[in-house]
């Protein structure tokens, strides 16, 4: 019967038939297009558009998976976190052009799993990805049943959506050397946008036009250093500078030949204007905290242990004096000499906990919000308002917020499963010639996932889902790479 199947497919796919159906869908598509422009009288300029858009994205459909994946990575890498160009509404719903990306990836992935060109694998980690979804699907079911308005529970939903992508980059790649092509393509567009961050930064320091506006490009605000009133330069794709430093910086160690190491220290020191022009302190501390377990990893064998520990011990204690400060409101958003930022956060945090309180077993769900005093500043002057918040800039108050125990539970063990396997892939099992590599990026995952979530919410946003969906498809594709054994792989 599948043998029937397959020769009925082959048949309908075959060379004659498809240049046939191509040239019927070309003119049924030019005949639309002729209705539209003289029958419904649509603008011009969009038909013109609608005529270049529809055949790009049959094209995109059509194209191999590993193709169409670097595609929608490069795509979302150059997206600002929730601006977009352009929001279309349809049927009373705004659609932005990322989630239009992100069906066409969805639609291609589709097209090539008719077409057979999936190669597909198996490992414990796609299960910590279901996990980790499986927390979504539990929030968004408390905030339905908890009764809030179905339009801010599906609100909530958008982000989360895009990390279903986890489902489909492990089957993407043939290979480890396929998937560096498009590692090596995203090192390229983070360069040229460190190169753009060099060159718009030195022209406002040299003319002093200091800009003052956040859009689809990124955001661009003044900062007082000193006596110098500098420019914040954050393009879309910053993030990637606290990536490939920390990576570099494992490959300086790894590296035992001078003319790599000569190379590697070129990138560090390229990496570092760019990373201090971007103002994020919450930056900074991420990048911080990934160089320290870079260096514990080097260590001698017999310091390493001594090493983890101390460190482990010093990151708890840290963070149970900051519970402590909390809790006798020295960490208080009415403290005005922790600055407004800080302030800010901490309103965020006040409430969600007082919020987490009322359900602290189930959680509060999505949809779910509560008032606090809103902070911000205009550099002038200090702004105070009530506001409604219904996320927060504090991930990790924001799944407990939102999930409860039970939820929180369920998202913590997905994350802690997925960074200890691919630690343990990447340390004890991994050999390779590019382990520097491969460390670099595990220890910046883990100070994406544990730091840089304590103050800013980038891993909720499309572009923070869509990185820690492909950063496990990568473990993934190395373990088989490691131990064909230890997973199922399926390639045409």
């Amino acid at each position: 019967m599948l043998k029937v199947l397959s020769q009925e497919r082959s048949l309908f796919l075959s060379h004659t038939i498809i240049p046939i159906m191509a040239f019927l869908l070309t003119l049924l598509y030019g005949f639309g297009l002729i209705a539209l422009l003289f029958i419904i009288k649509l603008p011009f300029l969009q038909i013109f558009f609608l005529g270049l858009a529809i055949p790009f994205a049959v094209l995109y459909l059509l194209l191999p998976l590993h193709y169409s994946a670097t595609i929608f990575i490069i795509f979302m890498m150059l997206n600002h976190y929730y601006i977009s160009v352009r929001i279309f509404p349809i049927a009373g719903m705004e659609i932005h052009p990322r989630e239009i990306m992100m069906f066409m990836f969805l639609g291609n992935f589709f097209m090539n799993l008719i077409l057979e060109r999936i190669c597909w694998r198996w490992s414990i980690l796609l299960y910590f990805i279901v996990l980790y979804i499986l927390f979504f699907v539990y929030i968004a079911t408390i905030g339905f049943l908890s009764g809030y308005h179905w339009q801010r529970v599906v609100a909530e939903t958008r982000f989360p959506f895009f990390f279903t992508s986890a489902l489909i980059f492990p089957h993407a790649w043939k290979s480890l050397a396929s998937l560096k092509k498009t590692i090596n393509i995203i090192f390229i567009l983070t360069v040229l946008i460190a190169i753009a961050t060099y060159f718009l930064f030195i022209y406002v320091f040299l003319t002093g036009n200091v800009m003052r506006f956040q859009n689809y490009l990124g955001e661009f605000v003044p900062a007082q250093i000193g006596p110098f009133r500098l420019q914040e330069v954050r393009f879309n794709g910053h993030m990637f500078f606290e990536i490939f430093f920390i990576i570099f910086l494992s490959q300086f160690f790894y590296h035992k030949k001078y003319k790599e190491k000569i190379k590697d220290l070129f990138w560090l020191l390229f990496f570092i204007p760019p990373l201090f022009i971007l103002m994020m302190k919450t930056a900074l501390v991420s990048v911080f905290f990934g160089c320290v377990l870079v260096v514990i990893i080097y260590l001698p064998s017999r310091l390493r242990p001594l090493a983890f520990v101390l460190f482990t011990l010093c990151a708890a204690l840290s963070f149970f004096s900051l519970v402590l400060l909390f809790h006798l409101d020295i960490l208080s958003w009415t403290n005005s000499s922790l600055g407004i930022s800080l302030q800010a956060r901490l309103v965020e945090i006040t409430g969600a906990l007082e919020s987490f309180m009322k359900s602290p077993i189930l959680g509060t769900g999505m949809g779910s919000q509560f008032e606090g005093i809103g902070l911000a500043s205009n550099f002038w002057q200090d702004l105070y308002a009530l506001a409604t918040y219904q996320t927060l800039h504090n991930l990790w108050v924001y799944w407990l917020f939102k999930g409860g125990i039970i939820g929180f539970c369920i998202i913590a063990i997905a994350l802690t499963g997925i960074l200890l396997t691919s630690g343990y892939l990447v340390i004890v099992r991994f050999s390779g010639q590019n382990k520097g590599f491969w460390i670099g990026y595990w220890c910046a995952l883990v100070s994406q996932v544990v730091v840089m979530s304590l103050a800013f919410p980038r891993l909720s946003y499309p572009i923070g889902q869509v990185y820690l969906a492909f950063s496990v498809s990568l473990f993934i594709i190395l373990q088989h790479e490691i131990s064909p054994f230890d997973t199922e792989q399926k390639c045409p």
